[in-house]
């Protein structure tokens, strides 16, 4: 079922990243994870002013420089790394009235390390 929510555009070049933007919509947002401590991966959450966990979802590493590149001619699949990597990518959280902070936390490209805090979005320096 549809619900409030809000589309945060952020962009990147390698691992520098900001907010670029926000829109309140109206869809369905995925549920919240429940990922532990010291996982590895990439996922964003959505906190308030205590730092307490509003909403989490996992989501692929938008700063990786690994590619996947398909051979026209043989249809095989390939890896390649690029040098710099640039691009803007969005995330959807519900539009929670506590909302304080949006994280993006990761683990260090090519590795399975504990994530970390990649980003912290102070939202009401935003609004």
């Amino acid at each position: 079922m549809s619900e409030p929510a809000v589309r945060y555009r952020l962009a990147h070049e390698d691992s520098n990243v900001s907010l670029v933007s926000d829109q309140r919509i109206t869809v369905v947002v995925p549920p919240s994870e429940e990922i532990l401590e010291g996982c590895s991966g990439f996922w964003c959450d959505l906190r308030d002013a205590d730092d307490n966990v509003l909403y989490r979802h996992a989501m692929r590493n938008p700063l990786t420089p690994e590619r996947e590149v398909f051979d026209p001619d043989t249809g095989e699949v390939s890896k390649i790394m690029l040098d710099r990597v640039a691009g803007s990518f969005w995330v959807i959280t519900p539009d929670h009235p506590q909302a304080r902070f949006l994280v993006l936390q990761g683990s260090p490209v090519g590795t399975r390390d504990p994530a970390a805090e990649v980003a912290r979005f102070d939202l009401e320096e935003h609004s």
